[in-house]
C-alpha cells in the first residue's frame, strides 16, 4: 500500500478544517502576480461584479469578468471586497 493510499482515509485534523486563509494564495506559493496597467483597464462595473459574486451572470459574461479580475488590479481588488462583504453577512 502506498503512502497516498494510507493517507486517503485519514480524517483532516480539526484545527485545519475551515481555517481562514491569512494571506493570498499567490503569496503563500511565492507567485508574483503581474497585472496589466490600470490605465488600460475599463472602469470597474460594480453591478456586474455584484452579479458575478451572486453567480447571476451568463457564461460569456462570467468569462469576461474572470478575465478582467485576472488582468487588472482594480477589478481584482473590487471583487475581493465584494466577496468579503458577502462572507460577512
Amino acid at each position: 500500500m502506498t503512502s497516498d493510499e494510507q493517507n486517503a482515509d485519514k480524517p483532516i485534523p480539526d484545527d485545519s478544517a475551515q481555517r481562514p486563509v491569512e494571506q493570498p494564495l499567490a503569496e503563500v506559493f511565492g507567485i508574483e502576480v503581474r497585472y496589466s496597467p490600470d490605465e488600460c483597464a475599463p472602469p470597474v462595473d460594480l453591478e456586474k461584479l455584484r452579479k458575478y459574486v451572486r453567480d447571476e451572470l451568463a457564461v460569456a459574461e462570467t468569462e469576461e469578468v474572470c478575465h478582467l479580475i485576472a488582468s487588472f488590479r482594480s477589478w481584482h481588488d473590487a471583487c475581493t471586497e465584494l466577496f468579503k462583504q458577502q462572507l460577512n453577512r
